[in-house]
């Protein structure tokens, strides 16, 4: 099955979430957060021996390519395709398919996210074999839905249909429905029920399959992308037509048959600074930070430094995320994470550099 198999892993994101340290010239996918190793060399190595090396693509935007052949210097310049601009994930997803359709044929294709953390290889590959397994033998559009481990207000939900597949090793669902980030009481509610999933934005389908869904919901973009991947049009002139619109919104809501598959490893999708703590060494009163953190009558807090060496000392302040990088800082209330991206939009762009 793997001669018939293509990694696509998606790189573009900016990943302003983890400003400072995660920055538009050098965003989150490219940095050692976990480990020594950046989040896409990660997903790249625990990837190897999926498929063949000349079938893992990198999919990323045109200011990141040197960024990703240096990370991963045995892809061939063929393998690195890039967006000239950010359309949101439908056009990045037309533009996956429609280059795996000339370069491989109709392949099963799994897109891979480049920023995620997940604890165990061999739980990982047999999860991304056996959607692939699916795909290759289904007409339906497959991703993989994480078990909730608490009531997230930061991820979307897949609601579980009918078992499949029985007799596979993992579970099959359909899904009935994908639901956009909830509120907390909804989140509950979901968690209450145990008829949903965290949707991992890790996906898997025939390529001719996830094309004839674009024919069917989002036409304009198939007919304004394969002129420029087939080198007739501009790229970029071509990218600047694009409705921006989500995968999710454009096609997955709206096909006919979308299943998931329901690994057994650990996952995070490091959306945010609070997703980091269980990485942090413990400071005390319940302190967490990387660097030298001290802290009196001061709880909860959430500290990063980027040289371990910098010393943070906290008096009488809780529930903060402080992040030291370079000459910028960032203080903030655990509270207003999620409101990172307003601020930045505040700012001069030189500062998001």
């Amino acid at each position: 099955m793997s001669d018939g198999l293509v990694l696509l892993i998606m790189a573009g994101g900016a990943g302003t979430r983890f400003w400072p340290w995660s920055t538009d010239s050098l965003p989150k996918q490219f940095l050692q957060f976990v480990g020594q190793r950046s989040l896409l060399q990660e997903t790249y190595e625990r990837s190897l021996g999926l498929c063949p090396l000349e079938n893992i693509l990198v999919l990323t935007h045109e200011n990141y390519r040197g960024l990703v052949s240096e990370q991963l210097p045995d892809l061939s310049p063929e393998q690195i395709l890039c967006e000239p601009s950010r359309r949101d994930t439908a056009a990045a997803v037309a533009y996956g398919a429609l280059s795996v359709q000339k370069l491989y044929g109709n392949p099963v294709t799994v897109l891979l996210t480049s920023d995620h953390w997940i604890e165990t290889v061999e739980q990982y590959q047999e999860a991304i074999r056996e959607v692939a397994w699916g795909a290759a033998n289904s007409q339906a559009l497959y991703t993989l839905g994480i078990r909730p481990a608490y009531p997230a207000t930061g991820y979307g939900y897949l609601q579980l249909g009918e078992r499949l597949n029985s007799e596979r090793p993992l579970p099959h669902r359909k899904l009935l429905q994908f639901r956009e980030k909830p509120a907390r009481e909804v989140a509950e509610g979901y968690i209450a029920s145990g008829n949903y999933l965290w949707n991992s934005g890790m996906f898997a389908w025939q390529t001719d399959v996830i094309l004839e869904q674009f024919y069917r919901h989002l036409p304009a973009h198939l007919t304004t992308l394969r002129p420029a991947v087939e080198g007739r049009t501009n790229l970029a002139d071509a990218f600047n037509k694009l409705e921006k619109i989500s995968i999710d919104f454009a096609i997955l809501e709206k096909a006919p048959d979308v299943r998931c598959v329901v690994p057994d490893f650990k996952w995070s999708d490091l959306g945010g600074w609070l997703a980091l703590q269980p990485f942090l060494e413990e400071a005390g009163e319940q302190n967490f930070g990387r660097g030298k953190v001290y802290s009196y009558e001061g709880q909860r807090n959430l500290v990063v430094c980027q040289d371990p060496e910098e010393t943070v000392a906290l008096l009488g302040v809780s529930d903060l995320v402080v992040v030291r990088v370079g000459k910028k800082t960032l203080v903030v209330p655990k509270s207003r994470t999620e409101e990172i991206k307003q601020l930045l939009a505040k700012m001069p762009a030189e500062e998001l550099k």
